[in-house]
């Protein structure tokens, strides 16, 4: 009979005496092969031809596209309340699932939910309540995203002993980079989203990372087409899907029911 990995966590941890964190699995069946990607060669990468093409113009020389919904321990870039979900589901996803069994991951953190420093949080986060129920271990921690790693970290700290387990041929979860194109792409967590009491920063800051600052004004935009946008039109097209989106809020916040935002969306461009 197949066992989900929900299952598995919860009699793991009944029959074993430890403590466990479960730092954002997936649970079902999946791909028995994991990959970050699902491109058409299978290997990360969409090559395309190089050199100029017949009108002197550039071409790409090679792309990466990311599928992490396809990904069977991901199943998905990062988490978001669908219509009928509140904030407080995710302050539920923070309790015992069972004793010494805990949930970490962006998805279960309240201040910066689908975000890697919400991620990291969310470990530290899970450690502090195992350690205020006097846990001495060892606590498995089922997955070395970030939250799992930063979970292990606050454990190890405290002289907990910790068994780290990863399905993965690498730690990192949803950071990745992918350095097949001759440079660096992050295929996860490209940004660091703010650095005031961000604790990615603080982490960037203690090992002496470089920092390079996002020029928004400098983004490109292609049309749906594919070719690239004057900086008017470009600005033209982000007041318009501004006012649009605007007014689709101010629509339903009127709403007895929560819906989806694309329905509201729908009604505010027939009424156009």
């Amino acid at each position: 009979m197949p066992i989900s990995r929900r299952s598995f966590l919860v009699a793991a941890g009944a029959s074993l005496g430890a403590s466990l964190i479960a730092a954002a699995c997936a649970e079902g069946d999946g791909p028995t092969t994991a990959n970050d990607t699902a491109p058409p060669d299978g290997n990360g990468s969409d090559i395309g031809t190089t050199g100029p093409d017949a009108t002197g113009s550039s071409v790409i020389e090679g792309a990466l596209v990311t599928r992490w919904a396809t990904d069977p321990y991901a199943l998905g870039s990062y988490s978001f309340l669908p219509v009928g979900a509140t904030p407080d589901d995710r302050l539920a996803l923070q309790a015992s699932v069972s004793p010494n069994v805990l949930l970490a991951g962006e998805h279960t953190d309240t201040d910066a939910p689908a975000t890697t420093h919400g991620a990291l949080a969310s470990g530290r986060r899970a450690a502090a309540q195992l350690l205020a129920e006097d846990a001495t271990g060892p606590v498995i921690v089922v997955g070395a995203g970030i939250a799992g790693l930063g979970a292990a970290r606050v454990l190890a700290d405290e002289g907990v002993a910790v068994i780290v387990v990863e399905a993965r041929d690498r730690i990192g979860g949803r950071i990745h980079t992918d350095t097949s194109l001759g440079v660096p792409i992050d295929l996860g967590a490209s940004w660091i989203h703010g650095v005031d009491d961000n604790p990615v920063a603080d982490l960037a800051t203690a090992i002496g990372a470089s920092w390079s600052v996002t020029d928004l004004g400098r983004s490109v935009t292609f049309d749906a087409s594919g070719a690239a946008m004057s900086s008017q039109a470009a600005s033209a097209a982000e007041a318009a899907a501004g006012e649009a989106l605007s007014a689709a809020v101010a629509l339903a916040e009127n709403l007895d029911l929560d819906v989806d935002v694309a329905a509201v969306l729908d009604e505010v461009f027939d009424a156009a």
